[in-house]
């Protein structure tokens, strides 16, 4: 007997890190529709609110925790 083919669903983890477009689409998600990488700069370097990233890489680029911008969207 010959059985029809299963999908395979992969559960990937999700990432740690994310970068400036990754924070954006993560954001949105989470209900901020308004969010841009403008915002997520000014509350990293104006407002305090969300801590400064980690800049790695050539060119250098920023990513942010994922875990600060949950605590970013909770003090909101």
């Amino acid at each position: 007997m010959s059985r029809a083919p299963q999908a395979v669903v992969h559960d990937r983890p999700q990432k740690q890190y994310l970068d400036a477009n990754e924070a954006v689409e993560y954001l949105h998600d989470l209900g901020l529709t308004t969010a841009t990488v403008e915002t997520i700069k000014t509350h990293a370097y104006r407002t305090g609110k969300l801590p400064r990233p980690i800049v790695v890489g050539r060119p250098r680029r920023p990513y942010w925790k994922r875990t600060d911008l949950d605590k970013l969207v909770e003090c909101l």
